[in-house]
């Protein structure tokens, strides 16, 4: 039994305003085609050397329009389209057109290339290894040329490279040379001596505490001391306390009565600073061993850096009469024979 489709007026206005619209596209794309089909015919073209990813990617793309060409054919005859084998190859192509993306973001640079090659933007001789040559005329000296070199021999200046500026050191130093370990540094952070040079020599304000003990506010004497001055900075900046144990509370009492008097026992033991100071020495010694030498040479460079240009003594000698001249210099050259010698030179460049 036959059944009468009924089209909605609408639908059927829609319908052929789209297939007046199809037929538009179609003639559109015959005539842009008919010129490409004709050069094609026309000249033998060399795709040997192009991108074989763009030779795959087309072919599957043009058999996949094939395929849903051959799929809207099926459904417009009112054919049964369940399991037929369009589908799964229309499914696998499309699969294949998704996985092929990346790739082709990682050829763009190398596709966009020969695209301008192909519009003339570039010159394909240049970009052929095949065509590089030498080029006579760039073997002629020009007349800028030669103004220019005579410019350079005149004027024999170094002009230094217009790059990145760098720091310069005079005289680099072995990177083992002077240099403190990490024990060595925390230490000598910690001297006393050390702090009080600072506080010496530094322009901030010196800072003391009521009682003068030398310790200032936040100075420990103790891994005790650090902890619990520590646990008291957290809690003036979250506004809490924290309980105290019978061990921590002695230790604040502690710490308040060496803030408060230092007895004669802790001065001395102040002296270990030195000991603390010792890797600090070792290492500036080290470093001006390897930029000055040592022995002589070494005061000699560093009075030179320090003090200026150092004065030698040209003063000759001076004697009471000629016998202490001669006393002189026969006591000085007698034994080495050369005292005739010394004698005559002294008498011609005369005595002072």
């Amino acid at each position: 039994m036959e059944k009468d489709f009924k089209i909605d007026e609408k639908d059927e206005t829609k319908f052929l305003s789209y297939l007046k619209d199809l037929k538009e596209k179609i003639e559109e794309v015959k005539n842009k085609l008919k010129p490409l089909e004709k050069k094609i015919e026309d000249e033998d073209f060399e795709l040997s050397k192009g991108i074989s990813f763009l030779d795959v990617k087309y072919n599957v793309m043009l058999s996949y329009i094939i395929n849903l060409s051959y799929y809207f054919m099926l459904k417009l005859d009112g054919k049964k389209i369940e399991d037929h084998p369009v589908i799964e190859q229309l499914i696998k192509e499309r699969t294949i057109l998704e996985k092929m993306k990346p790739l082709e973001l990682k050829l763009k640079y190398q596709i966009d290339k020969l695209v301008k090659m192909a519009n003339g933007s570039i010159s394909s001789e240049l970009q052929d290894p095949l065509q590089f040559k030498p080029n006579p005329k760039n073997m002629v000296n020009s007349d800028d040329e030669e103004q220019k070199d005579k410019d350079d021999k005149e004027s024999n200046l170094y002009r230094p490279p217009k790059i990145v500026p760098m720091h310069y050191e005079e005289k680099p130093v072995s990177r083992n040379i002077g240099e403190l370990s990490k024990r060595e540094q925390k230490r000598a952070a910690k001297s006393r001596l050390l702090r009080d040079l600072q506080e010496q020599y530094d322009s901030r304000p010196e800072e003391l505490t009521a009682a003068g003990t030398g310790y200032g506010l936040h100075e420990v004497a103790t891994k005790m001391d650090e902890k619990l001055l520590e646990k008291q900075r957290y809690e003036e900046e979250n506004f809490m306390r924290f309980t105290l144990t019978r061990e921590e509370k002695k230790a604040r009492k502690r710490m308040n009565k060496r803030r408060g008097v230092m007895s004669l026992q802790e001065e001395f033991n102040n002296l270990g600073d030195f000991r603390d100071l010792e890797g600090l020495n070792n290492s500036v010694n080290a470093e001006d061993e390897a930029n000055y030498g040592t022995g002589i040479l070494r005061k000699r460079k560093m009075n030179k850096r320090y003090v200026g240009e150092e004065k030698v003594s040209h003063k000759k000698g001076r004697f009471k009469d000629v016998d202490d001249l001669v006393d002189t210099l026969g006591k000085q050259n007698r034994k080495k024979g050369k005292f005739a010698t010394a004698l005559k030179r002294k008498i011609k460049h005369g005595s002072k």
